[in-house]
């Protein structure tokens, strides 16, 4: 989701209709996405203490001990961290006043964190890739291209699922081309993370052939995020990939890892990827790579027919330039 902007206005006239359209100040802390989560987890809190015979303590200090408990009861019932992480930032958010007076739960929730790594998603080869391209191609020829997309720019699902035909520019001879993400997620910290540039020719051609069909308006990926999601696992499912662990967010992941194995460089993968941390990006890029040697593909007789058939409807026929007559040569 983006996040809603204004110019300010000359006049104060002006200024309050555009504001207005914006909101109160209180409903632009956090996006509404992240509010309903807060919701949802402060909900399960509250059930929980129902469940004891409690209410929520109206001391700091007995709040944090509740809190404290209920991340136990969390960890003892194998839940999400997310879910750990969520009640506590909720708490936080629907009471500033307890922000910096439960450092208990927020010691619990570290220690958690510092043992339980979160699911990750492995990074998908380019090999693996075309097996999904292959198949993508025959149910949706802009979603193949759109995965592709989000391989080479290493684009967040969210970023990918927000892609427009006017988001993107391409030079006429498709050497080059650009792509506008508008504000993403580190967009207020990197002022380079609005855009990405694209170098890869079958690509740019492949988006030139897409946006000289598609309205201004179409997104590269016609679908929700969850239909996206659901026809994500049913072609892993169906091109026999299920053993990989593939996720979405593999695309990204897969993308920096193979330009980071290309040029060895981590300020190229860092601006290319909108980190605006290397030090984080190096974290990355091992973790990366340590899942990496944990995947062996070879692929099948059918993995290979998906693989040929996106090599063939993606191949990019060298341009063919006529010779001039020369000068002074007469027409015949």
């Amino acid at each position: 989701m983006v996040r809603r902007q204004i110019v300010e206005a000359r006049t104060r006239s002006g200024r309050k209709e555009r504001r207005r359209e914006l909101g109160t100040l209180k409903s632009l802390v956090v996006r509404p996405a992240t509010i309903v989560r807060y919701e949802r987890a402060f909900k399960h809190f509250v059930a929980y203490l129902h469940q004891q015979g409690s209410e929520i303590s109206r001391s700091k200090i007995g709040l944090d001990h509740q809190i404290e408990d209920y991340l136990e009861f969390l960890w003892e019932e194998r839940l999400p961290l997310s879910l750990a992480g969520d009640t506590l930032s909720s708490i936080t958010y629907f009471q500033p006043a307890t922000k910096h007076n439960l450092a208990g739960s927020w010691k619990l929730l570290r220690a958690w964190q510092a043992h339980e790594l979160p699911c990750r998603a492995p990074p998908v080869t380019w090999e693996v890739l075309c097996v999904l391209l292959g198949w993508f191609h025959g149910l949706s020829p802009s979603v193949s291209v759109g995965l592709y997309l989000a391989f080479r720019a290493l684009l967040r699902t969210g970023e990918l699922l927000s892609v427009q035909a006017k988001h993107l520019v391409i030079a006429d001879n498709e050497a080059s081309g650009l792509l506008y993400l508008g504000l993403t997620k580190t967009g207020s910290r990197n002022p380079m993370a609005g855009h990405v540039t694209i170098h890869d020719r079958t690509l740019l051609h492949l988006l030139r052939l897409w946006k000289a069909t598609a309205e201004p308006d179409q997104y590269i990926i016609p679908w929700s995020s969850s239909y996206f999601r659901v026809q994500f696992s049913k072609a892993i499912d169906h091109t026999h990939l299920s053993a990989l662990g593939l996720k979405p967010y593999s695309l990204r992941r897969g993308g920096a890892t193979e330009l980071w194995l290309s040029t060895h460089n981590y300020s190229q993968v860092a601006y290319a990827g909108r980190w605006t941390s290397e030090r984080t990006l190096k974290l990355y890029i091992h973790d990366s790579l340590a899942l990496l040697t944990d995947i062996t593909f070879r692929p099948s007789p059918y993995q290979n027919n998906l693989i040929h058939h996106w090599q063939s409807v993606s191949r990019v026929e060298p341009s063919v330039h006529r010779k001039g007559r020369g000068r002074g040569r007469k027409r015949s």
